[in-house]
């Protein structure tokens, strides 16, 4: 029989977050209207940062059940592991894509600080 998974092991979601510094996870419930629109914008967010040093998810929360997720549909922006949630409307690519790229030019501009203090 099969042997029941331990609660350690971590969500896929949770493995992606921990291994990467910029990760924008989409968390919603169903798949309702608005989340599937909302999906479709962010796929075209994440057209912008191809190449970059971050990784975009949509996330069922029934499949992160160790991740804590305050409201739904939410994006959160895991920045070294820590979440920083958009406040704004899901709905607006355009803000979206601005928010994540001054999250991201943030993290990029503190890990060059660590960085050049190491040399």
């Amino acid at each position: 029989s099969e042997p029941v998974a331990e609660p350690e092991i971590l969500s896929e979601t949770a493995a992606v977050v921990k291994q990467n510094k910029n990760v924008i996870v989409f968390f919603y419930e169903t798949m309702d209207k608005i989340s599937k629109k909302i999906i479709n914008g962010l796929d075209k967010v994440e057209g912008n940062f191809i190449g970059k040093d971050i990784q975009f998810l949509s996330v069922d929360i029934d499949e992160v059940p160790d991740i804590e997720i305050s409201a739904v549909p939410s994006l959160i922006y895991f920045k070294n592991g820590e979440p920083v949630v958009y406040e704004e409307n899901l709905m607006n690519e355009e803000a979206i894509r601005e928010w994540v790229d001054e999250e991201l030019k943030s993290n990029l501009d503190v890990i060059e600080d660590l960085n050049t203090e190491q040399i």
